[in-house]
C-alpha cells in the first residue's frame, strides 16, 4: 500500500505527533531514506511547535530519494549533504538551506590501525577495495578502475555481486571490524566514488585515513576541501595515471607510509564525530 493508505504507517505518524506534543521539540533531525514520516506529519510538527527540520542524507535525491522525501523538501530548513551537487538538487526541490558537511566522520575508538601480522592470508594483498560494484549504472567508474588493476595483487570485498570480469579477485564481504582489518592489512586502499557522486566525498575516505592505510582516490573537486592531495592521499584523473601511481607507491614504502600517517593525524584532529557535531551545532 502507498504510505498514505497504509494503516501501520498512519499509526506510526500519529504516535510521532503525540510524542512531539509531550516533548515539544525545537529541532526535528530527519535521516535520509525515510519511507515512513509523511510530509503532512512534518507540516503539522512545524505548525504546532515552530520547530526546525534538519534533513541529513549522503546520496543524490535524483537517484535514491523516495517520493515522500522529495514532496517534503520545502519543509526542510537545513539539508546536510556529503556532495555539494546533491545540496543544489535539494535546493531546487525547495529546501531552504543546504550545507555540504559530510555527516560521516571517524570514531577513534573504532577506526584505528589493526595489526598486520597473524591475519588470514585472504586479507593480505597489495591493493584492496571494499564496497559496492553493482549495478553498472551507478558504479561503472569503480568497475573500470578495478579492471585496470587486474595485473596487480588485487583483493575485492563486497556484500553484493561483482561483475564477471572481477569475480577472480572477489574474496568475500567485509563489514565492521573485519573491514577495518582488511584495509589495515593492505598496502593500498583504492577508493573510487560512485557515479552519482560528482563533487564531494564518501565515508571510506575518512575511514581509510583513520586506520592509517595509504589510499588512492579518484579526483573529485570537493576532496581538497577536506584533504590535501599528495600530503594525506593521492588522487588520479585517468586509468593510465591510476596504474602508474599504484606501481610507484608499491615500490616506495616510506613515501606511502608517510602519506598514510599524515592522513591519520589529520582526521584525528579535524574529522571526528565530535568535530562534526560542533559544526552542526554552530549551523543550528
Amino acid at each position: 500500500l502507498p504510505p498514505t493508505l497504509n494503516p501501520d504507517i498512519q499509526r506510526r505518524n500519529q504516535r510521532l505527533l503525540d510524542h512531539a506534543q509531550a516533548f515539544q521539540p525545537d529541532i526535528i533531525w530527519l535521516s535520509g531514506d525515510n519511507t515512513v514520516i509523511l510530509p503532512e506529519t512534518l507540516a503539522q510538527l512545524k505548525a504546532k511547535h515552530n520547530c526546525t527540520i534538519v534533513y541529513v542524507s549522503g546520496v543524490s535525491p535524483i537517484v535514491f530519494s523516495h517520493p515522500i522525501e522529495r514532496q517534503a523538501a520545502r519543509l526542510y530548513d537545513l539539508v546536510l549533504v556529503n556532495d555539494y551537487y546533491h545540496g543544489i538538487q535539494w535546493l531546487e526541490l525547495g529546501a531552504k538551506q543546504m550545507e555540504c558537511l559530510p555527516y560521516v566522520a571517524i570514531d577513534p575508538s573504532f577506526h584505528y590501525p589493526k595489526p598486520k601480522t597473524d591475519v588470514p592470508n585472504a586479507y593480505l594483498c597489495d591493493i584492496a577495495f571494499v564496497g559496492t560494484l553493482v549495478p553498472d549504472t551507478l558504479y561503472s567508474e569503480r568497475v573500470h578502475a578495478l579492471e585496470a588493476l587486474r595485473e596487480f595483487d588485487l583483493g575485492i570485498w563486497s556484500v553484493h555481486e561483482v561483475p564477471d570480469t572481477l569475480k577472480p579477485y572477489h574474496r568475500g564481504y567485509a563489514l565492521g571490524d573485519e573491514m577495518m582489518q582488511i584495509l589495515s592489512s593492505a598496502k593500498i586502499s583504492l577508493n573510487v566514488h560512485g557515479d552519482f557522486m560528482r563533487y564531494d566525498v564518501n565515508m571510506r575516505l575518512f575511514e581509510t585515513a583513520a586506520i592509517g592505510t595509504f589510499q588512492i582516490v579518484d579526483n573529485r573537486p570537493g576532496i581538497t576541501q577536506w584533504f590535501t592531495p599528495d600530503e594525506h592521499l593521492v588522487v588520479f584523473d585517468s586509468i593510465p595515471t591510476l596504474r602508474e601511481k599504484n606501481r610507484y607507491y608499491l615500490a616506495h614504502d616510506a613515501e606511502r607510509q608517510r602519506i598514510a600517517d599524515n592522513a591519520r593525524q589529520h582526521v584525528l584532529q579535524y574529522h571526528t564525530y565530535d568535530n562534526r557535531l560542533a559544526q552542526v551545532e554552530a549551523l543550528l
